[in-house]
């Protein structure tokens, strides 16, 4: 899965694909984990929701980017550089 599918399962579904969500936890009467293990569990999904924060950024600035390319390629015409 690309980050942006990623992000589209984890808004729908409030948790990270292939990792189980805390409601089937729950029914399932839990899995064992030790407290090491669940933070770590937790600092993943906290880095891959940076990282889809991080990308959302970056596709505004390349859209931003885009649009000040077009810009200059206008000015440079009606210029003639």
């Amino acid at each position: 899965m690309n980050l942006r599918e990623v992000a589209m399962f984890t808004e729908i579904n409030n948790h990270l694909p292939g990792v189980l969500s805390a409601k089937e936890v729950c029914e399932d009467k839990g899995i064992i984990l030790n407290s090491y293990m669940e933070t770590n569990l937790e600092k993943i999904e906290e880095l891959f929701l940076y990282t889809i924060e991080q990308q959302k950024q970056l596709e505004i600035k390349e859209e931003k980017i885009r649009k000040l390319e077009e810009i200059l390629k206008r000015i440079e015409k009606r210029l003639k550089i």
